[in-house]
């Protein structure tokens, strides 16, 4: 899961990047999107193992959840906000930022 996680953090990392050369060098940045949008590795090879890693991380996820129900056995503590606070005190975030 951990190696799943690295990989699509790379992947933000180097998207962040390219996208930051818009910013800064345009003509870079369409020589780099053109070269991304003909070349065939990219698009055959480099999408699909990018699908593989974002659904492998998801379901990694929901087996790892699956796994910590069973071995677990008891579900976490849950507090109940309406018997400890008032429904404003709870929502003071949200009255913060409409202000």
């Amino acid at each position: 899961m951990a190696l799943s996680a690295f990989f699509l953090m790379f992947f933000l990392l180097q998207h962040f990047a390219i996208n930051m050369l818009s910013v800064f060098s345009p003509d870079t940045f369409n020589e780099v999107s053109h070269f991304m949008g003909t070349n065939p590795l990219v698009q055959f090879a480099l999408q699909p193992v990018l699908i593989f890693g974002v659904v492998f991380h998801f379901v990694m996820g929901f087996i790892l959840e699956l796994k910590n129900k069973k071995a677990n056995g008891v579900n976490y503590a849950k507090n109940n906000g309406a018997a400890n606070s008032s429904w404003m005190s709870r929502n003071m975030i949200w009255s913060g930022v409409a202000f």
